[in-house]
């Protein structure tokens, strides 16, 4: 494999302007297959910006995104989850109310033929089961609201790898948590790297980065 196929994502020249305000100059950003990549900068420097155009939530104006060698046009955030892109945003996006497993198989979840029920115990069997896979260790049937913030944070992760995720952006993904829910998430993160995932960490904590990541970009 060449040295360039070892790249997941490539985005070279990037450009995107708000009105007259230039967000993103000339941006390249390169990923290789199975890293756990930080991606660094003061805030403002364009970091949640290209995430948003790698993730389909804005548009570029000019540049090229590569995925596994192929330029690609991401449309969407749902386009790009079904290239295989996904996000565990800084702000956790779930439904308090519904349990774990119908917060990760949101809109997937298995149903009855007639009537178009979902399917209760096929539902929380799968779930069971991916949550077996990943070691994750939280109560299927619980409530999300009833979790504590490291146990949401897992189940959003545990939500992106059901969708097959190959590439997860994590933005400043420790700052709600404690020392000891910090490790479970590092650990998590090598897991992943082992089930070859690639990982874009957004972070200031440059002591995190030293631990986790094997490669930066600076923006």
């Amino acid at each position: 494999m060449s040295e360039k196929n070892d790249y997941i994502i490539e985005m070279h020249g990037i450009q995107k302007s708000f009105g007259g305000v230039k967000a993103l100059r000339n941006i390249d950003l390169q990923v290789k297959r199975g890293s756990c990549h930080a991606l660094l900068g003061e805030n403002g420097a364009g970091k949640s910006t290209l995430m948003k155009v790698l993730t389909g939530i804005i548009a570029k104006d000019s540049g090229k995104i590569l995925l596994n060698g192929e330029e690609v046009q991401i449309q969407s955030l749902r386009h790009a989850e079904e290239l295989g892109i996904a996000i565990v945003p800084q702000e956790l996006s779930f439904i308090s109310y519904f349990t774990v497993a119908e917060n990760i198989f949101y809109g997937e979840e298995p149903t009855r033929p007639l009537p178009l029920l979902i399917d209760w115990k096929k539902l929380y069997t799968a779930c069971d089961e991916k949550l077996k896979e990943l070691k994750i260790d939280l109560p299927s049937k619980m409530q999300a609201g009833k979790l504590n913030v490291s146990d949401q944070q897992m189940m959003v992760i545990a939500r992106v790898l059901a969708k097959n995720a190959n590439i997860i952006i994590m933005d400043e993904p420790t700052t709600s948590l404690t020392n000891n829910e910090k490790e479970g998430l590092f650990k998590i993160i090598k897991k992943l790297q082992g089930m070859n995932k690639s990982i874009i960490y957004i972070s200031h904590i440059l002591d995190e980065v030293f631990l986790v990541c094997d490669s930066a970009s600076i923006m």
